[in-house]
């Protein structure tokens, strides 16, 4: 055989290899796809976000996905930018646009947070689908639902959260980080007894999933209108009887409130601090948790100065020293800072919305 008759047959026996090898290909995709049962145990979780999506699970055959539909990511084609996916017991390709899954998003300086209830429904979302995507777009790592709380009126009547279903639901299938927040009332230790009751209660009917963050307690200042705005001192001693009573029972706690109100009232509580303070609204923080926590102590330390520089300069005069009112424990135990109440839209987040940094070394040790 000559060299060029050799060439010839090895092109030969390399297209015919080619050839069969696609074949092959060809035949165990049609077999796995239409015949064998998808492992479905290692799906990702994802939800359409488009309309319109077509899934064609045989030749000509095809379901129309719509718009925040729940969907499992069977496999990523990287080749075809395409992913296998399963719906309603078919399988098939949609493009990866389509799509979207929780990704936890690493980010050096802190992590962003929301947290929402049934007013952001009615509000900022058309259902919990869109909530979710609001979450998937914008880098959100964690998630926290009001579950409901004791009203502020003198009966302090309990109520639950319209929404809290919907997002429990929503959040487990996609596997997004979450935990409850309780708007807290209590006037004596009896009603401080009844509010852990009712937080267990719920609890218990909600075996969530995704439930793995500590429980927030909410502490509000109602403008002085709320049954216990007037009753600080005693409210620090109760407040700490329910963390108490929730760390029992192997609830851990951290409790939200007002960065001046938990300053000058609750820096003594044996708790870690979610504060609220919008110095900002706007734009998301570009510091370090630590940055932004020192950057704040400095603006309040100069706000504090400007609203009582009469009262300073007058103990100044009689060669009293200058205390620091936002120092010590208190900052120490911060470990969330809701930065606004509307959102961020510098950053491209137009929904009327809270957000708020937190320390991601403290949160992600609660992740599964």
């Amino acid at each position: 055989m000559t060299i060029k008759n050799k060439f010839r047959f090895t092109i030969f026996v390399f297209l015919i290899l080619l050839i069969t090898f696609f074949l092959i290909w060809f035949f165990l995709r049609l077999i796995l796809k239409k015949d064998l049962p998808l492992n479905l145990s290692n799906a990702k979780p994802a939800i359409i976000c488009e309309d319109d999506v077509k899934l064609y699970y045989d030749k000509d055959e095809f379901l129309v996905l719509s718009k925040y539909d729940l969907i499992s990511i069977v496999h990523d084609n990287f080749l075809s930018n395409t992913y296998t996916i399963s719906f309603a017991g078919r399988s098939g390709e949609i493009p990866k646009s389509c799509a979207k899954y929780y990704q936890f998003h690493t980010f050096e300086k802190h992590s962003l947070m929301v947290d929402v209830s049934e007013f952001n429904m009615r509000d900022n979302f058309e259902n919990s689908g869109d909530f979710a995507l609001f979450v998937l777009n914008h880098g959100i790592n964690y998630v926290y639902i009001r579950l409901g709380g004791r009203g502020y009126g003198e009966k302090g009547n309990f109520y639950r959260d319209a929404c809290a279903d919907d997002y429990i639901a929503i959040c487990d299938f996609l596997k997004i980080p979450y935990g409850f927040y309780f708007l807290d009332e209590a006037l004596n230790e009896e009603e401080v007894i009844e509010e852990v009751d009712f937080v267990k209660s719920f609890l218990a009917e909600h075996p969530a999933k995704m439930n793995v963050l500590p429980l927030a307690i909410d502490l509000e200042f109602q403008e002085g209108e709320g049954r216990a705005d007037g009753i600080w001192d005693e409210r620090t001693d109760l407040l700490q009887s329910l963390i108490q009573k929730f760390n029992e029972d192997n609830i851990h706690c951290i409790l939200y409130t007002n960065a001046k109100i938990g300053n000058d009232y609750l820096s003594e509580l044996d708790c870690d601090f979610w504060v609220a303070r919008y110095p900002q609204n706007g734009i998301i923080p570009n510091s370090t948790f630590a940055e932004f926590i020192n950057f704040e102590q400095a603006m309040m330390v100069s706000n504090y100065v400007l609203d009582n520089h009469h009262q300073i300069k007058a103990q100044l005069d009689t060669g009293k020293e200058f205390i620091n009112p936002y120092s010590g424990d208190f900052l120490d135990k911060i470990i969330g800072w809701q930065f606004s109440a509307d959102g961020a839209t510098e950053d491209g987040i137009h929904e009327a919305i809270d957000l708020s940094i937190v320390k991601n070394a403290y949160f992600k040790k609660y992740l599964p």
